[in-house]
């Protein structure tokens, strides 16, 4: 028997929700490390949350349509995104506790991110870590 229009939809549906719904994934009971994907389309941007830290991706900014991960480690004060990607427009990382600054591994050594308050304005991926 085939499915109808509205099964479908239906169908259809579940898969979007799936696919956009944001997976949290401890590395296990005891871990410092989640890590939160969501898959991100370029023209709506969006946004992901973990362990206090909101990443907000504007409309455009992304260069494709990616899935999008974001792993923090608690222990390290450390968050990595991936894919490797450079922006289009900023992409800002906003904290809700308390940091004094964000640096990104550059190939051997840490350089400091912009910062406006409690709010990293970052221009690409990469793993970052705050003080």
């Amino acid at each position: 028997m085939k499915p109808n229009k509205k099964q479908l939809t239906i169908a259809l549906l579940l898969a979007l929700i799936l696919v956009m719904t944001v997976a949290v994934m401890p590395a296990s009971a005891d871990s410092k490390i989640i890590v939160v994907q969501k898959f991100i389309r370029a023209d709506t941007g969006g946004v992901l949350r973990a362990a206090g830290m909101t990443l907000v991706i504007p409309p455009n900014a992304l260069p494709r349509n990616a899935l999008i991960t974001m792993k923090v480690n608690r222990g390290q004060r450390e968050v990595e995104f991936s894919p490797d990607m450079t922006f289009a427009q900023p992409v800002y990382l906003h904290f809700a506790f308390p940091v004094n600054g964000l640096n990104f591994w550059d190939g051997g050594r840490w350089v400091p991110v912009q910062m406006a308050g409690r709010t990293a304005i970052l221009n690409h991926f990469s793993r970052y870590a705050w003080w």
